[in-house]
């Protein structure tokens, strides 16, 4: 029996985006979002940014 892992789910993904020339657009999708989320975290803790 094969055990899927999260990290095989993503290391397959991440292979199927690069196949299909997609891995760059992947990593700014996944950067853009993700500081959207830390900066709605930041404002949700009365925390100020800097920069």
């Amino acid at each position: 029996m094969r055990i899927i892992t999260k990290r095989s789910l993503q290391s397959r993904f991440k292979s199927l985006l690069e196949k299909e020339g997609l891995l760059k657009e992947w990593h700014d999708y996944e950067n853009k979002w993700r500081v959207i989320a830390l900066k709605d975290w930041c404002k949700d803790n009365n925390i100020d940014i800097i920069g």
